[in-house]
């Protein structure tokens, strides 16, 4: 008797999740990093406004895996109009973005009163981004 090599319908869906999961952190680890840098870059070395440096980090971070989810966790994606995908995840991260912001422009002057620039607005930002 042949024995099947397909997993029981709860090992898939483990599978599914412990990938995901893995997944999820590394795109976390990767996009903390490009805003972090970004924000960093914007503001000390471009001497941009706070504000516009959270948005320029975020966006450039969600633009980075947005392109890893599309061509390497779901390249089935790409079977779909990149258009209609980037509408609805720019609408999706808009609301991120608001929130960000929100949450880093009224931690910073309190991290500013403890420690200086960039780690006030460092500290802020990570836990803007959770």
């Amino acid at each position: 008797m042949a024995q099947s090599s397909a997993l029981p319908a709860e090992q898939y869906n483990f599978d599914i999740v412990r990938r995901f999961m893995i997944v999820a952190m590394v795109y976390g680890v990767i996009g903390m990093a490009v805003d972090l840098t970004v924000l960093t870059v914007s503001r000390e070395i471009l001497g941009l406004p706070l504000s516009v440096a959270v948005a320029l980090g975020f966006t450039v971070a969600v633009v980075s895996n947005f392109t890893w989810n599309r061509f390497w966790t779901f390249p089935e994606s790409r079977q779909r109009p990149i258009a209609g995908q980037l509408v609805q995840f720019t609408l999706v991260n808009l609301v991120g973005l608001g929130i960000n912001e929100i949450i880093v422009l009224g931690l910073y002057p309190v991290f500013l009163r403890l420690s200086h620039d960039p780690i006030a607005y460092l500290a802020a930002k990570v836990i803007a981004i959770g």
